[in-house]
């Protein structure tokens, strides 16, 4: 692709693509990484798609998919953050995390990880940035039955793999 089919199309594209991003991590800096990220990617993908339309929806789709990639990052990190800060920590260890908070932070991670990603992204939506079924439906674009539904199995699924791990 040459650099002018290359600049016209992000010309043309770069405010869905932003918006799609925004619209998910909530954050200008964390969009435009994935604005990048995303023109990146079709740079080097550029000559295995078929036409604009599919340029188009190869675009959205991997905008969106990057999007929630970077927003279950850094749901992690806050998770991560938040049990090590709130739930291992005792006033008279001075804040530092134990070798149990750090066994149960692997076993959390492993549990989190066999999850597939919408629901990993929706528990720790709901458990972590406390967000409403409506908020999380947004996000995830579906509807509140089925981010229940996947709430209901990511909960049941952890809480059977810990309850494995801690026998």
């Amino acid at each position: 692709m040459d650099s002018s089919t290359f600049d016209r199309l992000v010309k043309e594209t770069k405010g869905w693509v932003f918006a799609t991003a925004y619209h998910i991590l909530r954050s200008r800096a964390e969009a435009e990484d994935v604005m990048q990220e995303t023109f990146l990617a079709l740079y080097t993908h550029y000559d295995t798609l078929d036409s604009k339309e599919a340029v188009y929806r190869w675009l959205k789709t991997v905008a969106v998919n990057k999007s929630l990639n970077a927003a279950q990052r850094n749901i992690f990190v806050e998770l991560e953050d938040f049990v090590a800060e709130r739930v291992f920590s005792t006033p008279d260890d001075g804040g530092e995390r134990s070798v149990y908070a750090d066994q149960m932070m692997e076993r959390l991670q492993e549990g989190l990880d066999r999850l597939s990603p919408e629901h990993r992204a929706i528990l720790l939506m709901r458990e972590i940035e406390g967000l409403s079924y409506e908020d999380i439906a947004g996000k995830m674009k579906c509807g509140i039955g089925t981010v229940m539904s996947r709430l209901f199995y990511a909960r049941q699924n952890i809480r059977k793999f810990l309850e494995r791990k801690n026998r």
